[in-house]
């Protein structure tokens, strides 16, 4: 063979295959109306839980995941259609009974989900008066849901849980968990939980000043952004809101920003099997997908006329003995896996289609040699051994090596990971006794790196788990060590502080100076359980 001909071969072999594996992004989303998206939010869960309809999928996954993954979606559907929620109603009384709750805001959004289907369970009058007002805000805000719905508390009237929600409006309009500022999702659910006393003069007064604030924080694009990233959540929290007063978001132009519209915003996050990612990073996830969910069925309900999505419908469900019911699963089925088993996944995978890659090119210039007549032994063996030669570099490289040699370093940091406010609070194996998941270690930095590229190296380094929304400067650390946001009620998640000080921006976007301290800390209550005066929190 020529060696010009053959120095060809191989630099379309290797140019091929380098084209051939790099990632492309054709994921392109265009506004759907609510119901499109409805629908397929529920085609995704149909498919993902091998359920053959929506009844099927309320009996068996939300039944096994009852107090566990199924309430939200529980009440989105029992507020779309007249579905049977017997079995699961019963599910997750059993798993009440056996379970403690230690957030008073997750309480309340039981006995909501309770609401449901079993009206008559005695975890309502055990816990309702002993969760209202317990944790802030939120749990005012759904012990008002619980008494527009028509439960009675002892202790509280309608009238005192919606002064006590209007005496924490802050001068911007809004409402927030902590600080002088409000938030979106805080704002949006006060409005939510107070829409059905909107004629009264003083709530009026109030939701308008609210719907302001929401309508100032509106970005360009429709949508809204919390703790510094744009997301779904809380523009369906605002829908949600604006649906329950009667407000068309696609016509009312507070709510229309350089022409796109709320649900336009929202759209961008839609994933092509019908889920919806956190961030613009296009992975899966849970609660996005949940949320959307509500906010496309209460703004439906509105446009047929019903009441607005927490005044729950009555639903006639089919007689179920206690025995029916299926024993709830204490296990999560996580919508992302973690980094560690997505990485060595995405390894294997990534080699094995470069080496499918390498073997087609290599059989596609033998069939070329072939018709060109070209059929000399020595060409064939030429091809054979660099395609194996390939091969085997691809087989014994690390595309995704943890060994990253530092070239700039300008100085140490010092990181910490500490679970101590969930000791005790759980018997699962994996929350140390001690609630230390990683002592103080040392970390050299280079210019430019984040609290979060210290994070990953750490994980990486001493092999922990960790479950990551985003990539980079739009990072959202979910969970650390199998403990995740949400697990010890409503207002519980992972926080970080540098030098003892939260910080308003995200951890992908906090650059690093030389002897900083870096602490990741898991809270129950948004910060208020740590001990610290200098929390702060996003604008």
């Amino acid at each position: 063979m020529n060696s010009k001909i053959l120095k060809t071969i191989v630099f379309v072999l290797i140019v091929s295959l380098l084209f051939g594996v790099l990632p492309t992004n054709a994921d392109e989303n265009t506004a759907e109306d609510e119901s499109n998206i409805l629908d397929g939010i529920i085609e995704y869960q149909l498919k993902k839980t091998n359920s053959e309809s929506v009844q099927d999928f309320i009996d068996g996954y939300l039944t096994e995941n009852a107090g566990v993954a199924s309430e939200w979606y529980a009440i989105a559907l029992s507020q779309y259609e007249n579905y049977d929620f017997s079995k699961y109603g019963n599910a997750l009384d059993t798993y009440l009974k056996d379970n403690e709750i230690n957030s008073a805001s997750t309480r309340l959004k039981m006995i909501l989900s309770l609401a449901v289907s079993k009206n008559d369970s005695q975890y309502i009058a055990d816990n309702l008066d002993a969760s209202i007002g317990k944790q802030g805000i939120m749990s005012i805000i759904f012990g008002l849901h619980a008494l527009n719905n028509g439960i009675v508390s002892e202790n509280h009237t309608v009238t005192s849980l919606t002064d006590e929600i209007l005496s924490k409006q802050l001068e911007d309009g809004g409402f927030g968990i902590n600080g002088k500022n409000g938030d979106i999702d805080t704002t949006a659910m006060a409005i939510q939980a107070l829409a059905p006393y909107y004629s009264d003069e003083k709530v009026k007064t109030a939701i308008d000043k609210s719907i302001d604030f929401l309508s100032s924080k509106q970005q360009e694009n429709g949508g809204f952004v919390m703790y510094g990233v744009n997301n779904p959540e809380s523009a369906s929290q605002v829908i949600i809101a604006l649906s329950s007063l009667g407000i068309d978001y696609k016509t009312d132009e507070r709510f229309i920003k350089n022409g796109n519209n709320i649900l336009d915003a929202i759209s961008s996050f839609r994933l092509d099997d019908g889920s919806f990612s956190h961030t613009e990073e296009k992975e899966s996830n849970a609660n996005a997908t949940v949320q959307v969910l509500c906010a496309m069925v209460a703004y439906i309900r509105m446009t047929e006329g019903k009441t607005p999505f927490y005044t729950l419908d009555k639903h006639e469900n089919t007689d179920t003995t206690e025995s029916e019911a299926t024993e709830s699963s204490e296990i999560i089925e996580s919508s992302n896996e973690s980094v560690d088993d997505t990485t060595d996944k995405n390894k294997i995978n990534v080699k094995v289609l470069i080496i499918v890659i390498i073997i087609a090119l290599a059989i596609i210039i033998s069939i070329i040699l072939l018709i060109s007549k070209n059929k000399k032994k020595r060409n064939f063996i030429i091809i054979a051994v660099i395609s194996a030669i390939l091969v085997i570099f691809v087989c014994v490289i690390d595309f995704n090596s943890d060994n990253v040699s530092k070239k700039n370093v300008i100085g140490t940091v010092t990181l910490s990971i500490r679970c101590d406010t969930v000791v005790g609070k759980s018997s699962e194996k994996h929350i140390p006794n001690d609630g230390i998941i990683l002592d103080t270690a040392e970390f050299e930095i280079e210019d430019g790196d984040t609290v979060y590229d210290i994070l990953i190296e750490a994980t990486k380094k001493h092999k922990i788990h960790i479950e990551i929304n985003g990539n980079s400067d739009t990072a959202y650390i979910e969970g650390i060590a199998n403990i995740y946001e949400f697990d010890f009620g409503d207002l519980s998640g992972w926080m970080f502080f540098v030098n003892g000080d939260t910080q308003n921006i995200g951890c992908g976007k906090y650059k690093l100076k030389p002897d900083d301290k870096i602490e990741w800390i898991y809270s129950c209550d948004m910060g208020e359980d740590l001990g610290r005066e200098n929390v702060k929190f996003f604008d």
